[in-house]
């Protein structure tokens, strides 16, 4: 993670274009362990195909896989 709150970091996922719109599906143990570290929300940021985690309040201390949804998006 990077940065001084919030915090971000470059995320991996195959299949997304610039105009995918992707949505994080924590299980409630996830959800548990963003609590107990602090952090208030976990979003998924797409500038151009590019991914972006962005952590508010704290960083999360281990590392998670999500299930997610991305859904193809009409530009505009």
């Amino acid at each position: 993670w990077e940065g001084d709150g919030p915090y971000y970091q470059t995320v991996a996922l195959d299949g997304v274009t610039a105009n995918s719109k992707v949505d994080l599906q924590p299980s409630v143990e996830q959800i548990q362990q963003l609590l107990s570290d602090g952090v208030s929300a976990l979003l998924i940021a797409n500038d151009g195909g590019v991914l972006t985690a962005h952590a508010l309040g704290a960083v999360p201390s281990v590392s998670m896989t999500f299930k997610c949804t991305i859904i193809e998006i009409m530009g505009g």
